[in-house]
């Protein structure tokens, strides 16, 4: 399954999700955590591979966090090792929907070669209780900076979701 086709599925969860508590529970309503840790995978609409990812809540309005992603990969047309760690902030507004702003900085290896980076973006998210949560965003900016040039990029789909205790 394509990169693509997962976020594209994540997202379409995310919207069924959102649709279905909001719609057949009148008690549910979105409920973001504070002082809790988290737990989750996320997916980006890129070749770079998806991963854990690690969030700290500090109020229902803060969050910090990180996202790590491992891909070894081997076969006929070579071999390489892709590691991603990608530190974030992400600020949530108080509503039915918590539509977010969030940015971060960006560790990419491949190889033998290191680029560092930076995110910038926003997005939604929904909290069915303080224990669950499932976010959509899309990167408004996103650079890598390295020895050999710049790779810019905009337009790219984060999804996620957590669990917190």
């Amino acid at each position: 399954m394509s990169h693509l086709t997962k976020v594209a599925f994540c997202v379409f969860c995310f919207f069924m999700l959102t649709f279905f508590y909001s719609s057949n529970a009148a008690a549910q309503h979105n409920d973001p955590p504070s002082g809790q840790f988290g737990l989750g995978v996320y997916a980006i609409s890129t070749s770079l591979p998806s991963g854990l990812e690690g969030t700290y809540a500090i109020n229902q309005n803060v969050q910090v966090g990180t996202g790590f992603s491992l891909s070894v990969n081997s076969g006929i047309y070579g071999s390489g090792t892709v590691i991603l760690f990608s530190p974030f902030a992400r600020y949530l507004f108080s509503s039915s929907v918590s539509p977010f702003l969030q940015g971060g900085l960006q560790v990419l290896s491949v190889a033998s070669s290191s680029n560092v980076g930076i995110f910038l973006g926003g997005g939604v998210g929904y909290y069915l209780d303080r224990k669950v949560g499932v976010t959509a965003g899309v990167d408004i900016l996103n650079t890598f900076f390295s020895p050999s040039g710049t790779a810019f990029g905009w337009g790219i789909v984060r999804v996620a979701a957590d669990w917190f205790f």
